[in-house]
């Protein structure tokens, strides 16, 4: 599952210990500083937001948020530490790892997950790309007309409903939306009754758009989900695609690599289909690319295991 932080983060304790460091500034000559910056249009998705560093136990260790993110532009952030000469002081030393937390416009903190991890080094600096932050890219999928396939990629048991109104790209309400939801056993969500009630991570279900096409972000305020795994069983499976736009997506090798038995794709499934009821199989193929977000019916005829396309 995506990676958390000490419950302790919240806006309050940020602005109060933020405050304390700009003391210690002007009244310590042993605190050093280390100067991070992220390329240009690496934070673009968090436009109006702002950055903040902090160490492994949720300490704020740079001087308040930084300033507000700009589209397009390239972010920088001083994060604040100590010489070998301090003692009793809690910013970090030479080879500590430091982390960073974005605070969007609508007052969500969000985690940034950076492989590899950055470790504080006196007066360095740091470039962070694109390719280092794991969870950037929150998975969109576009809705059209009538029967649609989409994979629930949000990271918890959620409400489908409440998950759905948040996630609609048009601010519509679900139940304007959707005529039917359906899982892969027939068991269905409609505004008038319902059989289910949530969704499952890394489950797909058929939706019936009779609303205006949008789109739907489950991920819109957490950013990418990372580690979301599936269990398969014998028979019929509707799993969703949860690797983003930037992961492998060729249904063979994607499948190898998601496999938790690691038995392959010809072994584990006779047939993979989409929602035009387009196929792979090992014989032939209609099919060869996953899309993030969207769902496929999998008939599994080997082993049943589990599936994890973010391994």
């Amino acid at each position: 599952m995506k990676k958390l932080l000490p419950t302790l983060f919240l806006c309050i304790s940020f602005s109060s210990n933020s405050q304390n460091v700009d003391g210690f500034i002007s009244q310590n000559h042993c605190l050093w500083n280390m100067s991070i910056i992220f390329e240009e249009g690496v934070l673009d998705y968090y436009d109006g937001g702002s950055a903040l560093p902090f160490d492994i136990n949720g300490n704020p260790i740079g001087s308040n948020w930084g300033d507000k993110i700009q589209e397009g532009n390239t972010y920088g952030l001083a994060v604040y530490g100590w010489d070998n000469l301090c003692d009793n002081v809690n910013f970090p030393t030479n080879g500590e790892e430091v982390f960073f937390a974005i605070l969007t416009e609508d007052n969500e903190i969000v985690t940034l997950e950076l492989s590899p991890p950055i470790y504080y080094s006196n007066n360095d600096m740091v470039t962070i790309s694109y390719e280092r932050i794991s969870n950037l890219i929150p998975i969109e999928f576009n809705l059209s007309l009538g029967w649609n396939m989409v994979g629930f990629t949000g990271s918890d048991i959620s409400n489908i409903e409440s998950s759905m109104d948040i996630a609609l790209g048009n601010g519509a309400s679900t139940s304007n939306t959707f005529q039917v939801i359906k899982n892969v056993s027939g068991q269905f969500w409609s505004s008038e009754f319902s059989q289910i009630t949530s969704f499952i991570p890394g489950e797909g279900y058929l939706m019936y758009v009779i609303g205006e096409p949008t789109s739907v972000n489950f991920q819109q305020i957490s950013g990418y989900v990372s580690g979301i795994e599936y269990s398969l069983v014998l028979g019929w499976n509707m799993v969703a695609f949860t690797s983003n736009i930037e992961s492998e997506s060729n249904i063979v090798t994607s499948m190898n690599i998601a496999l938790e038995n690691g038995a392959g794709i010809e072994n584990t499934f006779q047939v993979i289909k989409n929602v035009s009821g387009e196929f792979w199989s090992s014989d032939f193929s209609q099919i060869s690319n996953f899309t993030p977000g969207e769902a496929y019916l999998m008939y599994v005829n080997g082993e049943p295991t589990s599936v994890n396309f973010q391994r």
